[in-house]
């Protein structure tokens, strides 16, 4: 009877050894099966991550080529309006018969600066007495953005002037530079040259 109660408990001890190293290589199998599992949505988040960083930067660079877009028709539109100012203010420039209507008139196209400066640089011409007619006969205009508060045309006009019954072709480089004062773009410089 010892016998079998010896072999009985060896049987016990052997199975339950046998179930516990089973159990013991299930958790394990199990831990690891559960941390393959955790690796695989650990992938599958990266690579959505990236996925959407990839489409975050599509998204980013489209937007920015959307924005590039957009400043180079505003830009344009801008160019197109401001051209339209140009030629008046070239109409003003060589089209008078009375040197103070045209100064008048051109006041509303220039800075404050630029028109204490003209009213000082002819100060000492008396206008008065001369008779002026000129006429802007055409010209050719080329735009060129400096930044985004400053750009300058260049003008280059060909006029008629008759002072005191002498008739004069001119051809005259013009330079204009614009600046944006407050919303209001303004001629801040006027420079011409003779091209004869």
């Amino acid at each position: 009877m010892k016998k079998i109660v010896l072999i009985a408990v060896s049987l016990v001890l052997v199975f339950s050894m046998v179930w516990v190293v089973n159990k013991t290589e299930k958790e394990q199998l199990d831990y690891q099966l559960e941390i393959n599992k955790l690796k695989k949505q650990n992938k599958e988040l990266k690579a959505k991550s990236e996925n959407e960083l990839l489409l975050m930067d599509d998204f980013s660079s489209e937007n920015n080529n959307r924005n590039q877009i957009e400043n180079m028709i505003v830009k344009e539109a801008l160019s197109d309006k401001m051209l339209a100012e140009n030629k008046k203010v070239m109409e003003v420039l060589f089209t008078y018969i009375d040197y103070s209507v045209r100064q008048k008139m051109l006041n509303m196209y220039i800075t404050d600066m630029l028109k204490n400066k003209m009213i000082n640089a002819t100060e000492s011409i008396d206008m008065h007495d001369v008779q002026v007619d000129s006429k802007l006969v055409n010209y050719d205009a080329y735009m060129k953005w400096e930044s985004e508060d400053k750009f300058i045309v260049l003008n280059l006009v060909n006029s008629t002037s008759r002072v005191n019954a002498i008739k004069t072709n001119l051809r005259t480089l013009v330079k204009l530079d614009y600046y944006n004062y407050d919303g209001n773009w303004k001629v801040s410089n006027i420079t011409f040259i003779d091209t004869k």
